[in-house]
């Protein structure tokens, strides 16, 4: 719960940033995965989940997170 309170604060504070280019404003988000380590995991397999979980927020519409399953 911690890690999705801290990822949400996370994308909103990206989202408010103002970046400009050439006199415009350029809309800049993040997108996230969250993974967990189990009692057997290595890094390796929580990076791997994490990534997964990222490519998964990509492909739903950018600007959020979500968790490994």
């Amino acid at each position: 719960q911690v890690a999705g309170i801290v990822a949400d604060k996370l994308c909103a504070g990206v989202r408010g940033c103002e970046f400009q280019h050439g006199g415009s404003r350029v809309p800049i988000t993040v997108s996230g995965g969250v993974a967990q380590f189990g009692g057997v995991d290595t890094v390796a397999q929580v990076f791997e989940r994490a990534d997964a979980a990222l490519y998964r927020s990509k492909h739903k519409g950018r600007d959020q997170w979500n968790f490994a399953e």
